[in-house]
């Protein structure tokens, strides 16, 4: 029987493209951040998974924060604890897996699993070559899995420098490398304005969307996917980040729909609505009204 979808590799290790044979749903999640995740808007979007039933599934970056190995001034503490960092983040992994089970899962690197790279480059280059210390190694990403990581070269126009999945009408990619800032206000227009063409990002932690018509009468846009990690960085009490997944279906001529599922917190429970069915988790522990 014919697969919903094919998968083939375009820049080797970075890039992949797929095919829709017939349409298809496509869940992407974004910035868990383990072990800074938020377990009950993890719940939450489970729950929305089990309803999509997703043929594919895409971590789109930053799944494990890897905050024990950064540049920035933390507790000398944390420095001991990227073993803790890394269990956490399997355990959250077999408990995505377990509990969805599309065909295929896709992981993208983000920058901060990169962070793992770059520390090996500068503190212990002599091991940055090691299979056992490569990211998808230590969180057990089988051959199920499709990885793709970041290239440290230059490449031609017509390849990838960056993890990124292609569908025929727009790309999936984490969004590091597309430099904006992070005040940025009109933050998926701005993204279209730099690439011009239909793109899926997170890396911002925010829900965003534009799209325009072109003069020929075709919608094109971006879109910016919310986090699942907590909320509330420490080191900005002003920002208040946003939480929830993307569907998107799409069919084998590549005609698609992006519904960026925002999760919204109320009376002591987390909501989100999705093709007419409302979710919902209850909030313990950390109380938000």
């Amino acid at each position: 029987m014919r697969q919903p979808f094919s998968i083939t590799e375009m820049t080797r290790g970075v890039s992949v493209r797929v095919v829709p044979h017939q349409t298809i749903r496509v869940a992407v999640i974004n910035d868990l951040h383990v072990p800074f995740h938020d377990p009950q808007a993890i719940a939450l979007c489970l729950q929305v998974l089990q309803t999509v039933t997703p043929d594919l599934v895409i971590i789109n970056g930053d799944f494990i924060d890897f905050f024990a190995i950064s540049r920035f001034d933390r507790s000398p503490q944390r420095k001991l604890m990227v073993g803790e960092e890394i269990k956490e983040a399997r355990k959250v992994l077999q408990r995505l897996t377990t509990q969805c089970q599309p065909r295929k899962w896709i992981f993208l690197m983000g920058n901060h699993e990169d962070r793992l790279r770059h520390y090996l480059w500068t503190k212990a280059p002599e091991l940055s070559s090691l299979e056992e210390l490569q990211v998808a190694n230590l969180l057990g990403l089988s051959d199920n899995w499709v990885v793709l990581d970041y290239t440290d070269v230059p490449q031609p126009v017509g390849c990838d420098v960056v993890p990124t999945v292609h569908f025929p009408e727009m790309f999936v990619t984490h969004g590091d490398k597309i430099r904006l800032s992070g005040n940025t206000v009109n933050l998926a227009r701005s993204i279209f304005l730099k690439v011009l063409r239909n793109c899926l990002v997170g890396h911002w932690h925010r829900a965003d969307v534009y799209v325009q018509m072109d003069y020929h009468g075709k919608s094109r846009g971006s879109w910016v996917v919310p986090c699942l990690c907590y909320q509330r960085p420490h080191w900005d009490s002003g920002r208040i980040w946003g939480q929830g997944l993307a569907v998107i279906e799409m069919n084998q001529r590549g005609f698609f729909k992006v519904d960026i599922v925002s999760f919204i917190r109320e009376n002591g429970h987390i909501l989100a609505f999705w093709n007419g069915k409302e979710f919902g988790v209850k909030i313990e522990g950390r109380r938000n009204k």
